[in-house]
């Protein structure tokens, strides 16, 4: 009996230790300002902290790209001064929380809004398992809308890095 109560224990802890290894917090919040396309800063409810906010598994071109400013008049008119459920997924290395952003009003996420009206590739260094947005960034792409109107887009990454390349 005594072997009994020890794995029982054991499949406790695991168990629990499982569920604290899960992805971040779920939390709410109204987006107090969109600084990107891709990045925005939301206001949690019930206190007066900022949260800045990289948007999981998308990226839109960078302000001085091609679609860089439309990008943030996207992210903007759909989510600034609005509610939003976060789901955090990690930190990025400018210490910016990486989260899923759900427009509560819409009922719809942040990041298919922006890959459905061709303001922002899939990531696929990041999203792996990301087919839904694949499907709607092709679909985009294919009804040649936002940026996939361009005839040789440039993904942002790739920019990035040329212009790291150039100084």
């Amino acid at each position: 009996m005594n072997n009994l109560w020890k794995l029982c224990a054991l499949l406790l802890f695991l168990h629990c230790g499982a569920v604290q290894a899960a992805p971040g917090d779920i939390w709410t919040g109204t987006v107090c300002k969109v600084s990107d396309g891709d990045t925005l800063i939301v206001t949690k409810d019930g206190t007066r902290e900022n949260v800045t906010i990289r948007l999981f598994g998308i990226d839109c071109p960078e302000t001085p790209q091609p679609y860089g400013d439309a990008a943030t008049a996207v992210a903007t008119g759909a989510a600034l001064f609005r509610p939003v459920r976060v789901v955090e997924k990690n930190r990025d290395r400018y210490k910016r929380t990486v989260a899923d952003v759900l427009i509560i009003e819409s009922d719809r996420s942040l990041q298919e809004m922006l890959i459905s009206e061709g303001m922002a590739w899939v990531d696929p260094r990041f999203c792996k398992r990301c087919s839904v947005w694949e499907a709607l960034q092709e679909s985009a792409g294919e009804k040649r809308i936002g940026l996939w109107a361009d005839p040789a887009p440039i993904a942002p990454w790739e920019w990035r890095k040329t212009r790291r390349s150039a100084r």
